[in-house]
């Protein structure tokens, strides 16, 4: 939505820092749980990868589920995107 883009605006080829402090994989997707950088999402991830009949919002199961999971720390730093993606039956 128009709100939800300018909420975030500021942040567009910002650098920012976060923390990837978990990887969630299944057979469908990998995602990266993150923190360090602000977000809609329930749990802020970033979508690592997906089968090509996967799409990448799968990653928003995915990372609330019981997958098989990484303990990690990995500090990244770079320049941010803001990416809409619309969910089938929205508009």
């Amino acid at each position: 939505s128009e709100e939800v883009f300018r909420k975030y605006e500021h942040l567009i080829g910002q650098e920012v820092d976060l923390t990837v402090y978990r990887v969630v994989e299944d057979e469908r997707g990998q995602a990266a749980l993150v923190s360090g950088v602000p977000t809609e999402n329930a749990v802020p991830h970033i979508t690592i990868s997906s089968t090509h009949h996967t799409p990448p919002a799968y990653s928003n199961s995915l990372v609330r589920s019981t997958s098989v999971t990484r303990d990690t720390q990995l500090d990244l730093q770079g320049k941010a995107t803001v990416r809409f993606v619309q969910h089938q039956g929205t508009r």
